[in-house]
């Protein structure tokens, strides 16, 4: 059966959506499996079908069009309401940025817990509204987010080098707060019966630097802390941005907001292995625009 591109006008409206712009087959969009409504029920989520270029769910093949929202932007009184219009437009899937220096408190504490902080009661109302969850904790998120959400504790020491393993307080810190972050996310992984279907490490790292010390470590760490399946890396479809922030063994997809086509063929140019090509942020501010944030 020839493939192809299954590409959702509804994540391409909006501002800022995890898109399913990957070979899928009609069997993928009859896929409407949804998260348990409670955790309990484990899935199994990789890859399949023909040259392994299609996801799978429960040995199914299955679509991603998504809607990226940042709760810690959003009032959580309205948290329901932008969940359920990515529903209504025909999404299965939110994908959210974690922003560290909201969470972590003046005493070193974390907060992961009151008003817009409430990350698990985030996936839990993602779960509980049959979304799936693709997972982007950083440490260094972007999303125009100060700082890229970094604490700006960090820039303390004039001599401070961010996101690479030269700086040993640098490292530390993100450990430190990987690790609390994980213990919250555990849980809800699809294996444990949650809606967490894939996991990002670090974001758009290629745009920044080259340290593949420092990116095996996160990816390392998670794994330590039980978030082994699905990791993925997200960069730009060029050159020194695939090289420099990617891994050989990890699931790589690109950002683009144009040239679908040559942005796919750059991609799997770095692949490395056979896996589907999925784009993680289409942006096109030409187009009309939803925002969900």
């Amino acid at each position: 059966m020839m493939k192809q591109y299954g590409f959702s006008w509804s994540a391409a409206l909006m501002a800022v959506g995890v898109g399913a712009l990957a070979w899928a087959g009609p069997e993928a969009v009859q896929n409407v499996q949804k998260p348990a409504l409670s955790r309990g029920t484990p899935v199994v989520f990789g890859f399949g079908g023909e040259g392994h270029q299609e996801f799978m769910l429960n040995g199914k093949p299955f679509q991603i069009p998504g809607a990226e929202m940042h709760p810690q932007r959003i009032p959580r009184e309205y948290w329901m309401h932008r969940i359920r219009t990515a529903k209504a437009m025909g999404l299965n899937t939110i994908a959210f940025y974690v922003f560290w220096n909201d969470h972590e408190q003046p005493d070193g504490s974390f907060d992961f817990k009151t008003g817009n902080r409430d990350l698990e009661g985030f996936l839990k109302l993602c779960q509980e509204e049959g979304m799936w969850v693709l997972f982007r904790p950083g440490p260094y998120a972007c999303g125009e987010w100060d700082l890229g959400g970094l604490p700006h504790y960090l820039l303390k020491d004039p001599k401070a080098k961010l996101r690479t393993t030269e700086d040993a307080k640098f490292m530390n810190a993100q450990a430190r707060y990987l690790e609390a972050v994980a213990r919250v996310a555990e849980p809800f992984l699809a294996k444990n019966g949650g809606p967490i279907l894939m996991t990002q490490r670090e974001n758009e790292y290629g745009s920044y630097g080259n340290d593949k010390e420092y990116l095996k470590f996160i990816a390392e760490l998670m794994r330590d802390c039980g978030v082994k399946e699905l990791l993925f890396t997200s960069d730009g479809p060029q050159d020194d941005m695939l090289s420099g922030g990617t891994l050989p063994d990890i699931l790589k997809v690109a950002n683009f907001g144009s040239r679908a086509s040559a942005s796919f063929r750059k991609l799997k140019e770095y692949q490395g292995f056979k896996a589907p090509s999925m784009c993680c942020l289409y942006t096109h501010l030409t187009l009309p625009t939803i925002l969900l944030v």
